[in-house]
């Protein structure tokens, strides 16, 4: 694993080597083992690469060059099928310099060009400086997991896995992108191709960016396709093909020279990983858990069922308010961007943990995405069959019946869901699956702006990017459609951007084995009534795990991992969110009605309302605006 950087300049003007040293170093923690930096021989292009060393220990410094220096390579992630390019490039007359599985992207561009990307199996995002063309590659793995930014500005293109090494220049400005920042009160992250930074893009995932002759032009070389089987198999067919692609998959993750664990919630996708790990290991697994005091947020004893069945070394920790306090404005530096998943500190502290044990660790990110694990997929369900119910039943007498429902601190409470559900029946399909895990509504926002923010606002609505996907998606059934939606937006730009900047703080390299690309393939044929059996979720994954995993484990609900913000922002937390908005800088920037956040406070506190979700988003974009703006 590692962070990769570099600057194109125009012809006839010299990169800043300092300036390559500094982009690199500020991403130290991404690769502690080794620092590379390479400029070309005209002095406009320079490249640089913190390492992590994970294989090809002994000989992997970066950047990497071919055999006539014609090329030069910048790499983060791993190849799962190097071995096999290898061979196949050796035969083809291609000479390794190194013992490391990304140097076969180099040799695959010599080979195959700007499709090389195809046959890579793995997780990845790469840089390539083509001497001979002029030209600079940019790509990134099909799923998303690996980040890479850029920006193109009038004399050059600089790029990086993480922005603060784009932004450090100081001619660079640092100008925010009202669209990003609306879309982020929407999510509690910043989705797509946009960020925060106007002007700084992300590669997006299944793409290759190009930069030649002076133009950006962007490449999609993969993306997530439906094929259900017409004529369905039985389906212990499924469940058995369905056990042998991810057996595999977690064995191809197991390549490393360094010791490799497991973050285990107690959840059915890290509990079946480490399964399966503990079959292909010949060492003792270790596994790592966070727990909490508040019940309902605590999965810590199915962690330690799972850990017992296996024979695990299994290490935990109980997360506090005291933890969140502790790490909480360290960890916005590690996103650059305004960042409020709620298990984004967990997280932290969960790979703090680990990485004092392991070096690389196997997570569940993807199986949600892949077998309809979420409850907004049965809400989709349940909605479909009550749509029937006339638009003055559902809103003279079934709402404020649910209103009446008291506010609860509980994780994914019976209130909170029974309003959300109840209010998007009657939305389109892709609507309604925002609606129900929107944090600000278009309407909440427009009240958050202040009067001359909302002067300048010339945005779009969030719902676009759901309803644009929706369409976009191949599938003919519904499901697949808001699977495709959550693949492509909460699994990339929140998902795997809390578990890189996490496990990277901390030096450690996590891989996900749900979303290997054979087995993502095989999931697009299960009929989707094997993926969501009525109102159960993951039911094919559920069933293939029977009996390998325990009872209680393929039967319990989703909870999903994250805090009890509602309560401690009552108590624990509130007096340091209230300094957070109350700083000089942030309220000079004249962005937000704060009369219209204490009334949500307000609503909190005396719980008339949870809006533990909204202000944990704004206190986070608020720490994030002290620190970058």
């Amino acid at each position: 694993m590692c962070g990769i950087c570099g600057i194109v300049r125009e012809p006839g003007h010299k990169v800043d080597l300092t300036l390559i040293g500094e982009m690199t170093d500020l991403m130290r923690h991404r690769g502690p083992d080794e620092r590379g930096v390479w400029v070309n021989p005209s002095g406009e292009v320079g490249l640089g690469a913190r390492r992590l060393s994970i294989i090809g220990v002994a000989n992997g410094s970066q950047p990497i060059l071919n055999e006539d220096q014609s090329c030069a390579l910048v790499a983060n992630g791993e190849i799962y099928n190097y071995k096999t390019l290898k061979n196949d490039l050796v035969v083809h007359g291609h000479k390794f310099a190194t013992d490391t599985d990304v140097e076969v992207i180099l040799h695959l561009y010599e080979q195959e060009g700007l499709s090389l990307a195809k046959l890579m199996n793995g997780m990845f995002a790469f840089a390539i400086w083509d001497q001979k063309r002029e030209r600079l590659v940019l790509c990134r793995d099909r799923m998303g997991i690996k980040p890479l930014f850029y920006m193109q500005l009038r004399d050059r293109v600089v790029f990086a896995s993480e922005i603060k090494s784009i932004i450090c220049d100081p001619s660079i400005p640092r100008e925010l992108d009202l669209q990003a920042m609306h879309d982020y009160f929407t999510f509690d992250y910043v989705p797509g191709e946009q960020t925060i930074f106007k002007g700084v893009r992300e590669v997006q995932q299944g793409c290759t960016a190009v930069f030649e002759r002076g133009a950006m032009r962007t490449i999609r070389y993969w993306d997530l396709s439906y094929n259900p089987d017409v004529r369905p198999r039985p389906i212990y067919y499924y469940e058995e093909r369905l056990r042998d692609l991810l057996s595999e998959s977690v064995r191809k993750r197991l390549m490393s020279e360094v010791p490799v664990g497991v973050l285990l919630s107690g959840g059915m996708d890290s509990s079946a990983i480490a399964a399966y790990v503990a079959r292909h290991s010949s060492q003792r697994v270790k596994t790592f858990s966070i727990g909490f005091k508040e019940r309902s947020f605590d999965e810590r004893r199915y962690a330690r069922m799972i850990a017992r069945r296996f024979g695990t070394e299994h290490h935990e920790m109980v997360l506090t308010a005291r933890h969140v306090l502790e790490v909480l404005e360290s960890q916005i530096r590690c996103f650059d961007e305004p960042f409020a998943d709620g298990a984004a500190i967990p997280t932290w502290h969960l790979c703090k943990m680990a990485g004092e044990h392991i070096t690389v660790a196997l997570s569940g990110e993807g199986g949600d995405e892949a077998f309809a694990g979420y409850d907004t997929h049965a809400a989709y369900r349940l909605a479909s069959w009550l749509r029937w119910m006339p638009a003055f039943l559902r809103d003279g007498v079934a709402r404020p019946l649910v209103d009446l429902i008291p506010v609860s601190d509980k994780k994914v409470s019976f209130d909170f869901r029974a309003k959300r559900f109840i209010r998007g029946i009657g939305l389109p399909v892709p609507e309604a699956h925002l609606f129900w895990r929107v944090v600000l509504t278009e309407a909440e926002k427009s009240r958050l702006y202040s009067a001359a923010l909302r002067e300048q606002m010339r945005v779009l609505p969030s719902v676009r990017i759901f309803a644009d996907l929706f369409e976009k998606c191949n599938a003919k059934d519904a499901l697949n459609r808001l699977l495709y939606i959550d693949s492509k937006v909460f699994l990339p730009d929140d998902l795997f951007v809390k578990n890189d900047r996490m496990s990277m703080a901390h030096s450690l390299e996590t891989r996900v084995p749900m979303t290997d690309p054979d087995l993502l393939d095989f999931a697009s044929t299960i009929p989707p009534e094997m993926k969501l059996k009525g109102l159960r979720t993951k039911h094919i994954l559920r069933d293939a795990m029977r009996g390998m995993l325990p009872n209680p484990i393929t039967k319990k609900k989703k909870v999903g991992f994250d805090m009890p913000l509602g309560k401690w922002l009552k108590r624990e937390l509130y007096d340091f969110m209230q300094d957070a908005f109350r700083t000089q800088k942030l309220r000079d920037a004249d962005l937000f009605d704060w009369k219209f956040v204490d009334r949500m406070i307000e609503e909190h506190v005396s719980n008339r309302r949870n809006n533990g979700r909204p202000l944990w988003g704004l206190l986070n974009f608020a720490l994030w605006y002290d620190a970058y703006m």
